[in-house]
């Protein structure tokens, strides 16, 4: 749904977003929705700045997403409170997810929500006595190893609502996939002689340290894998190889350019033209260069499209200009007019993705109905359901590292962008008042946060905005070389349920003063 229909919304729900620290566009519809009576109710594992400013708060366990959906879609079965000409006429398969939920156990669902049922009941309420409500969610509850079935859950509760139905203040917005083009125009596939391997990011460390055939060069540009990437302390070791050549494209001297061979100074988007699709919204719009490109930086097309000369390639693509390049992209793109081109464009111009047809609003959605049961893929539950957490829920992990760890965003950084700004900052970790006390440690003192895979340092800051047992490090730091690593250090390369998503929101860890200098390396 275009986030501004969160405007005509009785309800707003901020599932796992923290809006006013990384979706500040979003705020102003939330404010105009309040001015004319709306709430704004924020799920989230710990009081962040938009919890802190919601109408009702809602404290989920991390990875608890799911069941809080499936256990308000109980409440809601149980009392008749769906939508049901909705569910009758768009969808297919409710019963069967239905008959699911029914026999699921309370106690289960308070166990793995971590909200009491009498919670679950009044969220319940608010979504029956506000048919107009609109569901934003963010991307971070998707990172753990239920974060693929917590968005089937609550896409689910929502659907049993009826909030596909296009009518006002009715929606759901994840992210968008609005001017989607033939991305072969981009990228030219017929150019290779046979298909490249293909490596997910999250498997870096492994990639570079164990997998075969071993990568023998790396070329980084846009990302920053010594901080961004789970499991750093083996992203270094493979950064650290003799045997790979490295180049790094960098605008600033980032934790990954100190490892390259060959370090090349890029363009910030300030020194670019570029075309921006959606991302969140349903715009799409270019941008020229505000001032020309310093020094010897060069933007990733310009940096490409010379390499790819020096090293003697003469194909047509590797002598398009960028306008050449964007233009016919563009003549693929679905969804917005007939046909336009960059000359269609001043800078600063937009166009939106159309959500209404000439009879008005119209279900977007790609086949004839909604499905609650999907059954194409064997090895994935065929509806939204529950089951045990890979790291929160091992017994063995649980036993020695006690605390979970998570990660969200804060208001410095942009992931690990600006940490320059920052190099001597640790950055903070939120502890609860009880565990402070049981482990010995003072607000403001240096902690070590440690597993079998690293360990970092922050600042312990004690807060009741945290429950019990749960750590909250806020922003991708730089770390300090005589300090341990990053935070990512302490992140498992597993994958998460779907889609071969990164688990940020799933480790377990062990803590102690700084000064126990023995559990540095633990």
């Amino acid at each position: 749904s275009p986030p501004s229909e969160a405007e005509a919304a009785k309800l707003i729900i901020a599932w796992g977003i923290n809006i006013r620290v990384s979706n500040v566009h979003f705020w102003r519809y939330v404010k105009k929705a309040r001015a004319a009576g709306g709430r704004l109710l924020v799920i989230d594992p710990y009081r962040n700045a938009t919890a802190r400013s919601a109408d009702d708060y809602i404290q989920v366990h991390p990875g608890g997403d799911a069941a809080l959906a499936l256990g308000l879609l109980k409440v809601l079965i149980d009392n008749s409170w769906l939508d049901q000409p909705f569910i009758s006429s768009e969808s297919e398969g409710f019963e069967q997810l239905a008959g699911y939920v029914r026999q699921l156990p309370i106690d289960r669902i308070e166990r793995d929500s971590g909200v009491t049922w009498e919670q679950i009941r009044q969220v319940a309420g608010l979504l029956c006595e506000n048919p107009q409500t609109f569901i934003r969610i963010g991307v971070g509850l998707t990172r753990n190893s239920r974060g693929g079935m917590a968005i089937r859950a609550i896409v689910s509760l929502a659907a049993a609502c009826g909030l596909f139905d296009g009518q006002p203040g009715r929606g759901v917005l994840l992210f968008t996939g609005a001017f989607s083009g033939d991305q072969s125009k981009l990228t030219f596939p017929e150019l290779a002689e046979k298909p490249g391997r293909s490596v997910n990011m999250i498997h870096l460390g492994q990639t570079l340290t164990a997998r075969e055939p071993l990568v023998k060069s790396l070329i980084v540009y846009n990302a920053n894998p010594a901080s961004v990437a789970p499991d750093g302390s083996s992203v270094r070791k493979g950064l650290e190889r003799e045997d790979l050549f490295t180049i790094v494209h960098e605008q600033v001297m980032s934790p990954t350019a100190r490892y390259a061979d060959l370090l090349l100074p890029a363009t910030t988007f300030l020194e670019n033209r570029d075309l921006y699709t959606a991302y969140g919204h349903f715009y799409l719009g270019t941008a020229g260069p505000v001032i020309e490109p310093l020094g010897e930086s060069m933007s990733n097309f310009d940096f490409f499209q010379t390499f790819a000369r020096k090293m003697g390639y003469t194909d047509s693509p590797f002598h398009q200009s960028l306008d050449q390049r964007l233009d016919s992209y563009l003549g693929t793109i679905q969804g917005a007019v007939s046909s336009f081109s960059l000359a269609d464009f001043r800078d600063g111009d937009y166009v939106e993705s159309r959500f209404n047809s000439a009879d008005g609003p119209v279900l977007r959605r790609k086949n004839s109905h909604i499905r609650f049961v999907n059954e194409d893929d064997p090895t994935v539950p065929p509806f939204a359901c529950l089951f045990d957490a890979a790291e929160f829920d091992h017994p063995d992990l649980g036993c020695r590292f006690p605390f979970r760890l998570i990660t969200p965003p804060d208001d410095k950084l942009l992931n690990s962008t600006f940490g320059e700004r920052y190099e001597h900052n640790k950055g903070r970790v939120l502890i609860n008042p009880d565990d402070a006390e049981a482990a010995g440690i003072r607000d403001g003192e240096a902690i070590i946060l440690h597993n079998f895979r690293g360990s970092t340092v922050r600042v312990a800051e004690v807060t009741e905005d945290t429950r019990k047992g749960l750590l909250v490090a806020e922003g991708i730091y730089w770390p300090a070389s005589t300090e341990g690593g990053g935070i990512n250090d302490l992140v498992s390369q597993q994958c998460s349920d779907v889609g071969g998503g990164a688990m940020f929101h799933e480790s377990r860890v062990q803590i102690a003063p700084a000064l126990q200098k023995g559990h540095h390396g633990a």
